[in-house]
Order: C-alpha cells, then sequence, then structure tokens
C-alpha cells in the first residue's frame, strides 16, 4: 500500500487562504455594491474595457463657454436668493432645536 499524502500544517494554511482569501474579497465588494470581480481586474492590470467616464466629451460644456456679465449677474442673483432661503431655515431650524431642548430640560424636572 502506498504512503498516505501528508501536508504540513503550514501548507494547509497556506491552501485555506488561497481559497478564502478571494472568497472574502468578492464578499466584501458585493456587500459594499462594487464589482468585485472589475475591481480585481484593474488592481491586476487587465482591464480590457476603457474607462467610460475618460473617454466620453461633451463638445457643449459650460466652462469652455465665456460667461456674459448678465449670465453672471443673474447667476449672483439667484445664488443670493438660495443663500437668504437657506440661511431662514437654518434659524427656523435652530429656534426648533432650542424649543426642543427647552421641552427636555422641562421634563427632566
Amino acid at each position: 500500500m502506498a504512503n498516505k499524502f501528508k501536508l504540513t500544517g503550514f501548507a494547509r494554511f497556506v491552501f485555506a487562504m488561497i481559497i478564502i482569501v478571494p472568497l472574502a474579497y468578492f464578499g466584501a465588494s458585493y456587500y459594499n455594491g462594487e464589482d468585485g470581480v472589475g475591481n480585481f481586474k484593474k488592481m491586476i492590470g487587465i482591464d480590457t474595457e476603457p474607462d467610460k467616464e475618460t473617454t466620453t466629451i461633451s463638445a457643449d460644456r459650460q466652462e469652455d463657454r465665456p460667461a456674459t456679465k448678465k449670465d453672471d449677474s443673474a447667476e449672483v442673483a439667484r445664488l443670493r436668493k438660495k443663500i437668504s432661503e437657506l440661511e431662514k431655515e437654518n434659524n427656523k431650524l435652530n429656534q426648533l432645536l432650542k424649543n426642543r431642548e427647552r421641552e427636555i430640560e422641562l421634563l427632566k424636572d
């Protein structure tokens, strides 16, 4: 009868890691909502498909057009109006927070 093939403890550990580590990586990628296989391909450099974000170029970008003063003043007015609305909302929420804190203090006593 032939001798039984025996592995050392370290060899068993290495074989287990060869199986466990990729499974853990793909599982974590899936849990985080990422493409584990795609990330792995990008990591080792065998990504055959170029990034879509870098290859698409918009011909009609706003940064390329010179802005006119009329557009700028309209944009400034719109932004100032938005800022004042946000400041009002912020003040309202601060007042609501103070009222709730007072209610909590009254309920504690």
